[in-house]
Parts: structure tokens; sequence; C-alpha cells
């Protein structure tokens, strides 16, 4: 079956590289995501820790 002239470009090469570029975006932003999250959580834990009181040894 031929697509119509105007739909053309809804080929295979068409979606392959849109699926890719799709792929690329998510991976790239769940990596950064992923980074961000451990960077506050490094954070948070070092002003935890320079919050909490000293531990005394009795």
């Amino acid at each position: 079956m031929s697509l119509p002239e105007g739909l053309k470009f809804l080929q295979f090469g068409w979606w392959v590289v849109h699926l890719l570029a799709i792929l690329w975006l998510y991976s790239y932003a769940y990596r950064k995501g992923r980074r961000d999250e451990q960077k506050a959580q490094r954070l948070r834990a070092g002003t935890a820790r320079e919050s909490a009181p000293a531990a005394r040894a009795d």
C-alpha cells in the first residue's frame, strides 16, 4: 500500500529517527534527574551531619 503524496514523510526511516530521538531524550532526562537527586541527597546528608549533636564518648 502506498501512502498519499502528502504523507510520504511517514515512512519507516521517519519513525526510526523519531523513536531514537525520543529514547535519547528520555535517557538524558532520566540520568539528569537521578544525578540531581543524588546530589540533593548528599547535600541533605551533609547538613544533617553538621546539625546533629556529636556523640559523646563517656
